[in-house]
């Protein structure tokens, strides 16, 4: 039996207790969500005041290391399509 996709063509998690291994993961190496992306070929989008505030800071003290380009601010979504 095929599996259905949902409207925005993506399937469900096969196995929520993978898909929570891997998100715990994600949380424990700072720099995974932006290595996985940059690796797909996505961006990171930061959303709000303090997110945005944090990632310059700890951009700038070393601790995240993001080719330039790869984090952009919630606004300008629209223009990364």
């Amino acid at each position: 039996m095929a599996k259905e996709q949902n409207p925005l063509g993506k399937l469900p998690p096969q196995s929520m207790e993978t898909e929570e291994t891997l998100l715990g993961c994600l949380l424990i190496d700072k720099d995974a969500i932006i290595k996985i992306a940059d690796k797909l070929g996505r961006k990171v989008v930061i959303n709000g005041r303090s997110m945005k505030d944090n990632i310059e800071i700890a951009q700038n003290l070393g601790y995240i290391k993001a080719r330039k380009g790869l984090i952009i601010p919630a606004e300008e979504i629209n223009k990364h399509k």
